[in-house]
């Protein structure tokens, strides 16, 4: 490429890289701001460990949330089936486990009003 002139952008050449080139891949979608693999916008930020390291630990939480709060209410359906209290603990995880829920709503419902904004 010949050097641009004083005061000139020069445009870079996007080339397509092929489809096992993870390193120009993901300098493809620094420079763009666009991955292509997944068609989504990445805010410029590679993907780089301390990503999948978040994604994984927000993935166990999840997944450790959905079995606490399917534990809960099928004990609690269990037990009004059989007409008798439910124990002190359950009762409290189960709190526990609905004021997480509604701190989630609001929270994620407070990201997607600021985003629009």
């Amino acid at each position: 490429m010949q050097a641009a002139p004083k005061g000139r952008v020069q445009e870079k050449q996007a080339e397509t890289p092929l489809p096992g080139d993870r390193f120009r891949l993901n300098q493809l979608i620094v420079a763009t701001g666009y991955d292509l693999a997944t068609q989504a916008a990445s805010r410029g930020q590679p993907h780089d460990a301390g990503t999948r390291i978040w994604r994984a630990m927000v993935e166990t939480a999840v997944f450790t949330y959905g079995l606490l709060a399917s534990f809960v209410l099928s004990a609690a359906s269990h037990n009004q089936r059989a007409q008798r209290p439910n124990p002190a603990i359950m009762n409290y995880i189960g709190y526990v486990l609905f004021g997480m829920s509604v701190t989630a709503a609001v929270l994620l419902t407070g990201y997607v009003v600021w985003e629009l904004i």
